[in-house]
């Protein structure tokens, strides 16, 4: 592992380089190296960045380490024609913690990074120390008799994004605009995003991403798979649901009772509520994952 100089915030802050078995990544740190470890994981297409306005709220004895997840950020993409299969997001969470030399951690994801957490929390809950889910409590699921028509969309998902171009944009400013009308994400954050996942080369602006990321997966977990992995979750648990997000929708109370012990935080905002109003949770992040308060 590598890093950086810290930079000139208040806290400190760094970029650090994470080398896993298989592949490069990048990550940003804050705090400092003894203190309470906890990893960050972003949603999908996003970055680390993503929670650059609400870490800097939390307890200083927090060493926070924030993921670029593999074809995400400045981290590697995997090897060329891989697919980005989600189930195999907890490798790479487990091989990051194994890289920092963490034994045990806490979690906090947002949306596709929760749903991930999730999973290695059910999987490895003798590592998990504390959970925090911000707009995300496990993975999309596929009903069994769905499963050959995912597959094949999948598929034909796979040929088309397998040699495709990013689109260029003419200047960042037009890139933060795009990034604003995706999942929708107020501008300060859209541009914290796009600075960190984006490249200028001779023709513009493009997104670093990996343009495999948008191809559905080949298979998907049913919901009762999903059940037993939140069911298997061993440490207290903070979900955090917002008003405007995607999480009021059926199913999603059924998973938060499979979560014991859980707390549901309902607050205004939208998805990216974390990124766009962190005053809003940091108080009970703060908490949640403050071990010695």
């Amino acid at each position: 592992m590598t890093d950086s100089s810290p930079s000139a915030q208040t806290r400190p802050v760094r970029d650090i380089e994470l080398t896993l078995p298989h592949i490069q990544l990048q990550a940003k740190a804050w705090g400092a190296p003894d203190g309470q470890p906890v990893l960050a994981l972003h949603g999908w297409l996003d970055n680390a960045e993503t929670f650059s306005r609400l870490i800097p709220l939390l307890p200083e004895e927090l060493y926070i380490v924030a993921l670029d997840l593999p074809g995400h950020g400045l981290s590697q993409h995997r090897e060329k024609g891989a697919m980005y299969h989600f189930i195999e997001w907890v490798p790479d969470i487990f091989d990051a913690a194994d890289a920092l030399g963490w034994d045990m951690f806490s979690l906090m994801g947002h949306s596709m990074g929760a749903g991930a957490a999730t999973l290695a929390a059910g999987a490895m809950p003798q590592r998990v120390e504390r959970l925090v889910l911000l707009e995300g409590i496990g993975p999309l699921t596929t009903p069994p008799s769905e499963a050959p028509a995912q597959m094949r969309r999948a598929l034909e998902q796979r040929h088309r994004y397998f040699s495709r171009e990013h689109r260029v944009y003419p200047d960042v400013e037009s890139a933060i605009e795009q990034r604003m009308n995706g999942f929708p994400v107020e501008e300060e954050g859209a541009r914290l995003l796009v600075e960190r996942g984006t490249k200028m080369d001779q023709e513009g602006v493009r997104f670093r991403f990996a343009q495999m990321l948008r191809a559905t997966s080949l298979m998907r977990l049913t919901e009762p798979v999903v059940h037993a992995f939140l069911s298997a979750i061993e440490c207290p648990t903070l979900f955090v649901r917002a008003s405007e997000g995607f999480l009021h929708r059926p199913g999603v109370d059924e998973r938060v009772k499979q979560c014991k012990p859980m707390t549901v935080l309902d607050v205004e905002g939208g998805h990216h509520v974390h990124l766009d109003a962190p005053e809003r949770i940091a108080t009970q992040v703060a908490e949640h994952l403050h071990l010695s308060s």
